[in-house]
């Protein structure tokens, strides 16, 4: 079996991905309380018990236990011919994407991401999208940079190959 993809997220993954889990929480918090105000029809306690019974293991999860998870496992690594990914909370999935079947590769940041200097690159073929998040602002354009031209030198040997 292939070991591991040798590198890792940003230094500033973690608290980036812990501020993006407070939205994500906070939204299904507001869910959570009009459906809890529907319910308060019934009995008006019910929204005192109900928001922060859930809101508190959301919470938890998505800026305590979520955030860890994500920057220990989500490593990638740029070989001659392929990228290789490693990501998973609860199931570990490895992928291989062939650099001559990349058709793009781009690099995006939010405002929380420019605040605290970092991007995602994610990478197009034809069978779809994968994205390496929360590198830092460098080190993404950089790898955006290597996987392009590293992918234009796979597609040029391969259609000489094919002449």
């Amino acid at each position: 079996m292939r070991s591991p993809p040798a590198h890792g997220l940003s230094d500033n993954a973690l608290v980036v991905a812990r501020i993006g889990g407070v939205f994500t929480a906070l939204s299904f918090g507001l869910v959570l309380s009009i459906f809890s105000s529907l319910l308060a029809f019934v009995n008006p306690w019910l929204i005192l018990v109900a928001i922060p019974a859930i809101l508190a293991p959301l919470l938890l999860y998505y800026v305590v236990i979520r955030p860890r998870l994500l920057v220990r496992w989500w490593r990638y690594e740029v070989g001659e011919h392929e990228v290789y990914l490693q990501r998973g909370i609860i199931t570990l999935e490895r992928r291989l994407i062939p650099l001559v079947r990349v058709q793009n590769v781009d690099t995006s940041h939010g405002p929380i991401d420019r605040r605290f200097g970092v991007a995602s690159v994610t990478i197009s073929t034809a069978g779809g999208q994968d994205a390496i998040p929360l590198l830092d602002d460098a080190v993404a354009e950089e790898l955006r940079a290597r996987i392009n031209a590293r992918a234009q030198s796979q597609r040029s040997l391969e259609v000489l190959d094919a002449g």
